[in-house]
């Protein structure tokens, strides 16, 4: 059976942790051969047309943001990075747009092709390509496992805005078999929304990992 999507749908999805796009780069497909192997490969096989998987219940996060904030905190921001890497792996794309500002404006740098695919753009474009791209890739049987690490979070000194950096990464199965990694250098401003704390600015440079 063919699976076809790319590094560059999830590096989008990942890469911003808020943040999907329709643009395709560097395929992959699943495949089997002859001796009825499963096989990855950059050639389509095309021996039939996938068919998407049905969606499971999305469960309630443990991140979800519950009650209005009067300020952020690092408590407060490290919640809403983990909610929003919780809802990547999910492919909640409902939860992701909920987290973006209305004035947001993001630039993602992926680095799987030469030379890399830079993406921008505000909200409107994200809620847009995080629901085509989270189905396309559910219906693929993609699977995700991702960890933040290396954060450094600043609040301002009157709470109404901060900054994060840290370093995503994320295994990527197709169908419970390993497929790759990649791992998101990430650099996003949040700010208080009405009580909620939502993602201002985000920027991120993507890259593939054995």
């Amino acid at each position: 059976m063919v699976r076809h999507f790319s590094f560059f749908r999830c590096a989008c999805v990942f890469g911003l942790a808020l943040l999907a796009c329709h643009a395709s780069a560097a395929p992959l497909y699943k495949c089997k051969n002859a001796s009825g192997q499963t096989v990855y490969s950059d050639i389509d096989c095309r021996t039939n047309i996938p068919v998407a998987a049905p969606r499971p219940a999305q469960p309630i996060s443990k991140f979800a943001q519950t009650a209005p904030v009067d300020k952020l905190s690092q408590a407060v921001v490290e919640n809403v990075l983990q909610l929003a890497r919780e809802s990547s792996d999910r492919f909640d794309h409902t939860t992701l747009c909920g987290l973006a500002a209305p004035d947001l404006t993001f630039n993602l740098v992926d680095h799987s092709t030469s030379p890399a695919i830079v993406k921008s753009g505000g909200q409107r474009a994200v809620c847009k390509l995080q629901r085509e791209s989270a189905r396309e890739l559910q219906s693929n049987g993609l699977s995700v496992s991702s960890a933040l690490s290396q954060m450094k979070i600043q609040v301002s000194e009157d709470g109404s805005q901060a900054t994060a950096k840290y370093v995503l990464t994320a295994r990527v199965s197709v169908n419970g078999t390993p497929a790759f990694g990649m791992r998101c250098d990430k650099d996003e401003v949040l700010a208080l929304y009405s009580g909620k704390a939502l993602f201002k600015r985000a920027s991120s440079s993507c890259s593939p990992t054995p």
